[in-house]
């Protein structure tokens, strides 16, 4: 069965972590996931993330945004670089960031990204990590 809002193949069996500081994005996103059939699991995150995948079953897969409070998307990737635990788990990036291109997603390790409609358009200097880690 073909899910009517995405196209995708749905299915009950596979379970997604939707990694995401914003509580109503993060609760929206769930919820159209769970109609489509999917498991959900949630994170505020990266660092919850991280100890989610460590403690219970990991997911298929994780839906990952960038700019968030505590462990961004930025520091959560190269987390994922040095574990194997997380580095099998895909990643696809869904942000409101101008520069997110599948290339872009592609160079951070993402297998991929996702426009994140409805969010301002971010600027580009708090967009690039700082030294250490932090973006501006």
């Amino acid at each position: 069965m073909r899910s009517l809002r995405t196209g995708s193949l749905m299915s009950s069996s596979k379970t997604i972590l939707v990694i995401e500081d914003n509580e109503v994005e993060r609760q929206g996103l769930a919820c159209l996931l769970e109609q489509d059939g999917y498991n959900v699991m949630q994170a505020t995150d990266g660092a919850e993330a991280i100890k989610q995948v460590h403690e219970s079953t990991p997911p298929d897969m994780m839906l990952l945004d960038m700019m968030m409070r505590g462990c961004d998307g930025w520091q959560f990737l190269r987390q994922r670089r040095r574990d194997p635990a997380l580095g099998s788990i895909p990643v696809v990036i869904v942000t409101g960031l101008d520069i997110a291109s599948s290339e872009w997603a592609n160079s951070l390790g993402a297998s991929g990204t996702r426009a994140q409609a409805g969010r301002a358009r971010a600027d580009p200097q708090r967009a690039k990590p700082r030294a250490g880690g932090r973006r501006g």
